[in-house]
């Protein structure tokens, strides 16, 4: 089989094999799941919207792509090309960090980063800086978020960023990148499915977030629309089957998503339009592997993800070896390569 076609082949033999797939109103039927995935090869992701292209200037799939990377046994934020050259190292302090988010015209960056003394508690610093490292500052100090559920929104323009903090999970807080106030306050719709809200869409439309299902209970990834109230399950298609879970990341015209379901990366459209629904699966090249994390090329065109590689280690029973690094695909899942091939990094964001 051509690894070109390997994420999708894969993805029909997992959803072939869900009992109950499809079962919701107004889905799709298995047969149609499965034709749309098959041409779905042959589609593309437009990329990002006329409004977007102004402000994303000089912004394209060339773009660096930044993640942390574990140098010395701290945190880092670093970048690299997208053809694996010219690797960069951006922070050189204490504390744990992670989620960092470019702005949309990715002159500036934002992420979390633990207090050297608390590396695991729940109190986390928002920083700031520009793309290069340079003028480094905290934005919010000691905010309480789940750092493992939710990632920074920027505003279109820059002006504000947006959280999620752990004690108010149904609200996004926008914060003045100028002054650190807050300024904006966005919140799910009480009758919405879905009861956490994770990130925002570029265009701010539309809130991702997970919630139980309505027939089964079980939790689904998700979206609402702010316009109309309209709820998105990104995972109708799986509703007999319990996964596991990571954070909805959205491409930089709105119209795709890509979240962790498992030991792999699901890609598909954020409509349920049965002539433009597109599926994908990212599906590890190696054995004890597993991709998360996902990030869109600013111009669709790539998806950049942690592969995950785990073996068991040399100490003894149940050490184990783990070793990530960061890939790059076809938004297709097809031609998969490896980046970076030291290991120990996490938190691609393109």
């Amino acid at each position: 089989m051509k690894k070109g076609t390997l994420g999708v082949a894969v993805a029909v033999l997992l959803l072939a094999g869900l009992s109950g797939c499809g079962g919701g109103k107004g889905g799709l039927s298995v047969m149609d799941m499965l034709k749309t995935m098959q041409s779905a090869k042959n589609s593309k992701i437009d990329g990002p919207t006329a409004e977007m292209k102004k402000i994303m200037q000089g912004v394209d799939d060339t773009a660096r792509i930044v993640f942390v990377s574990m140098i010395e046994n701290q945190a880092q934020i670093c970048t690299i090309q997208p053809d694996g050259q010219g690797f960069k190292q951006l922070t050189d302090t204490e504390g744990y960090k992670c989620r960092p988010a470019w702005s949309l015209d990715h002159k500036s960056l934002a992420f979390f980063q633990y207090p050297p003394n608390h590396p695991t508690g729940d109190a986390v610093n928002v920083m700031l800086m520009a793309a290069d490292g340079t003028n480094s500052r905290e934005l919010l100090s000691q905010k309480h978020i789940d750092t493992k559920k939710t990632r920074i929104g920027w505003k279109a323009d820059g002006s504000i960023v947006f959280v999620q903090e752990k004690d108010f999970p149904s609200v996004l807080f926008g914060y003045s990148v100028a002054t650190g106030q807050q300024v904006d306050t966005i919140r799910l719709p009480k009758q919405s499915f879905i009861k956490e809200a994770q990130t925002l869409s570029p265009d701010l439309e539309l809130i991702a977030g997970t919630g139980p299902d309505a027939q089964t209970g079980l939790l689904h990834m998700g979206a609402v629309r702010r316009s109309s109230g309209e709820d998105l399950d990104f995972m109708k298609f799986f509703q007999q089957t319990p996964f596991h879970l990571g954070t909805v990341v959205w491409s930089y015209d709105s119209q795709f998503v890509a979240y962790e379901l498992d030991v792999t990366v699901v890609i598909m459209s954020s409509t349920y339009n049965p002539k433009s629904f597109r599926f994908y699966s990212l599906t590890p090249t190696e054995s004890d592997a597993q991709y998360s994390s996902p990030a869109f090329s600013p111009q669709g065109k790539y998806i950049a993800c942690i592969s995950e590689f785990v073996k068991e280690g040399t100490m003894g029973s149940g050490d184990k070896e783990v070793k990530s690094d960061v890939w790059i695909a076809n938004a297709d899942s097809s031609k998969p390569r490896r980046l970076t091939n030291f290991g120990s990094c996490f938190d691609p964001n393109w």
